[in-house]
């Protein structure tokens, strides 16, 4: 579980569906310290909007950097996550 201190969750993510954090504090979530997480729980559970919101919150080149570093993907994620990072 992710752990920081309270209040300290940015804008950007509270933009995104509540349904992606349904098990986290999500005021606990720091959108830089856990982005590999956030990004991980867009890909996996999120829409198309969620998906562009976070394209465009954290660049393509940095989602490709941390799905490079990702190592538990349901298959279809990781295949979409390859086509859209060019993998």
């Amino acid at each position: 579980m992710i752990q920081t201190k309270a209040n300290s969750a940015p804008d950007f993510v509270h933009t995104l569906k509540k349904r992606l954090f349904w098990d986290v504090d999500i005021d606990s979530i720091d959108e830089q310290k856990h982005r590999r997480f956030v990004i991980q729980r867009v890909f996996e559970r999120g829409d198309l909007e969620d998906i562009r919101k976070t394209i465009g919150r954290y660049s393509l080149a940095v989602v490709a950097s941390e799905y490079a570093q990702m190592r538990s993907l349901d298959p279809v994620t990781d295949a979409f996550l390859a086509c859209i990072c060019n993998s």
